[in-house]
């Protein structure tokens, strides 16, 4: 098919950059022949085969994670485990055994219908998590597929250094396979751009769009423009446009350059006051990223991800040897340790929740499973004694939960005491400020803690009511709207009325369109992605304390978020070079 002249579809930025390329498009559909019906005499040859199919699809991620260590270093080996835990479930191979041998249906049909089950599951299941787990159950399922029906699995192997590579989704274990190919960029369908695989496109530098409702009428090898810095896929440039990105990624590539030049200078407003940036913290590999950045300490560590290559609830053992690991690397400097976010279904994989973004999630979790928090609060004191560590509390929604959790540190340092343990007798505790109830009772919570961390991500989800992995809803997913910085706005000032400091740490502090507004709020410190701490050092540096002030008001008393969105790009043309 001939195709189109130029054709430009809105995206939502994941990793910031400009690429020039060629469309490679991975087509991702399942294309199973009909299934089969067999004899019962050919059951147990279609079982061998699917074991056998089993047993070469954890050969092949035995020799990935020994690629992926000789390339990226130890610290990269977890991007396997999610893999090779699904290859390892019992439950899946007894599906496939038990529909081939009852319903006497080939390896092949086996194997689709069983994936889809879980499909179906994970599908009903809101929660980012799982959501992810999309891909790595599509992973295994085509090297499955591919093993019995004697095909390559070398995917990427046609891809050049100026290919653009578009998906419906991705593992992260497929993006590490791109980084050897040198792939200049990746748009995907689907996705949040809070996602693990967006988090890693990030820290590798890799330019990332999502939620793209895109045709398949391209050819591959159709020329397009990914631009992440205003959120643009372009199909068919013409010349003029093309010319025009050339120019436009010379000079991004120049300002990031003077960025690097700059990163370990503090950050501090043009009149002078200074502002903390912290990084956020997902997976060890990042560690030595806090440092070269310019980070000040870490703000944020996700704990639910440190230990994706471990059994959970991870051994105290476990936990005390990553914490005292991560501590070290930036001691003297604060690291705020948060407590396991995760839902019901990450403690017992039987256990069905219709909604679980509003189920059993966070301290609800913790509190009515009491052994894993206390097992995670006994590793924290411990590695962080004789350092400066914090211990955040995800999706609080009452007092009542706060006290909870400082009995339960009051307990266990009286353990670690009669067990003649080194511990952190001055650990600080913060709340997390994510749910718009918590929010609204800020005064009451701040007179239990040290320090808030306003998590913008899930704010913006529960305040407007959008699931923030549905990348069709990302317009409706606004930073801007006025409810948002009405809703930072009140938790700072009941912060300080209470004496405590209020910082921010969801994708809203990686925004340099947003930083004079979170320091209009009185925002105390930021912590963020760790690639974006030089461009928000700069924006910092460009504007007042009164000039945030000044820009914050201006922005509120505009009703229309588009209309405000667009005075505020104005207002950074005037005071910024960071847009």
């Amino acid at each position: 098919m001939r195709d189109e002249g130029e054709k430009v579809f809105p995206a939502t930025i994941a990793s910031f950059g400009i690429s020039l390329g060629y469309l490679y498009y991975i087509d991702q559909k399942n294309k199973f022949r009909a299934e089969t019906k067999i004899s019962f005499e050919q059951v147990d040859h279609e079982i061998e085969s699917f074991l056998g199919a089993v047993e070469h699809v954890k050969n092949q991620l035995d020799e990935m994670r020994l690629h992926i260590v000789r390339q990226l270093g130890e610290n990269h080996a977890y991007l396997v485990e999610a893999q090779r835990l699904l290859l390892k479930d019992p439950q899946l191979i007894d599906k496939v055994k038990t529909i081939v041998s009852v319903e006497r249906i080939d390896a092949l049909g086996a194997i689709r219908r069983a994936f889809q089950y879980f499909y179906d599951i994970f599908d009903r299941n809101r929660d980012p998590y799982y959501r992810e787990r999309f891909s790595d159950i599509r992973f295994i399922q085509d090297r499955l597929v591919q093993f019995i029906e004697g095909e390559s699995s070398k995917r990427y192997t046609a891809l050049d250094e100026d290919a653009i590579v578009l998906a419906r989704d991705m593992s992260p274990l497929e993006l590490i396979q791109f980084t050897d190919s040198q792939v200049n960029g990746i748009v995907l369908e689907r996705g949040g751009k809070t996602s693990h695989l967006c988090i890693m496109a990030r820290s590798l530098g890799i330019p990332c769009l999502l939620g793209i409702e895109f045709p398949k009428r391209y050819s591959q090898g159709t020329k397009v423009i990914l631009d992440a810095k205003d959120g643009l896929f372009i199909v068919n440039p013409e010349g003029d446009t093309w010319s025009y990105y050339e120019k436009k990624k010379c000079e991004f590539s120049k300002k990031e350059d003077e960025l690097l030049k700059n990163r370990f200078h503090l950050a501090k407003t043009k009149d002078g006051q200074r502002v903390k940036l912290l990084g956020n913290l997902d997976f060890l590999n990042e560690i030595t990223s806090i440092k070269k950045n310019g980070a000040e300490g870490i703000g944020l560590v996700r704990t639910e991800t440190l230990f994706l290559d471990l059994p959970f609830p991870p051994s105290e053992e476990s936990q005390l040897s990553r914490y005292q690991k991560i501590i070290s690397s930036v001691s003297p400097d604060d690291v705020v340790i948060r407590l396991f976010d995760v839902d019901l279904k990450r403690l017992n994989d039987h256990h069905k929740e219709e909604n679980p973004v509003l189920g059993l999630r966070g301290i609800r979790l913790l509190i009515k499973f009491e052994s894993v928090i206390r097992t995670q609060i006994r590793a924290i004191l411990r590695a962080s004694y004789n350092a400066n560590v914090s211990v955040l509390i995800p999706m609080v929604m009452s007092v009542e939960e706060i006290c909870f959790v400082s009995r339960v540190i009051d307990s266990e340092k009286q353990n670690l005491k009669n067990l003649h343990l080194d511990f952190n007798d001055s650990i600080r505790l913060g709340a997390m400020i994510e749910l718009p109830s918590a929010a609204m009772i800020s005064n009451q919570l701040a007179k239990e803690v040290s320090f808030f961390s306003i998590g913008t991500n899930d704010l913006i989800q529960y305040a407007l009511a959008v699931d923030r992995s549905n990348a069709s809803l990302s317009n409706f997913n606004h930073s801007m709207h006025p409810a948002i910085l009405r809703f930072i706005i009140f938790v700072a000032q009941e912060a300080h009325r209470n004496g405590i400091e209020v910082g921010v740490c969801g994708e809203m502090a990686n925004d340099p369109m947003m930083t004079p507004l979170l320091l209009g709020a009185e925002i105390d410190f930021l912590s963020m992605s760790l690639g974006s701490v030089p461009i928000i050092k700069r924006a910092i540096s460009e504007f007042t304390v009164q000039e945030s002030k000044h820009c914050l008001d201006k922005f509120l008393s505009i009703d229309d978020v588009v209309e405000a969105e667009q005075v505020l790009k104005t207002w950074h043309l005037k005071h910024s070079r960071v847009l």
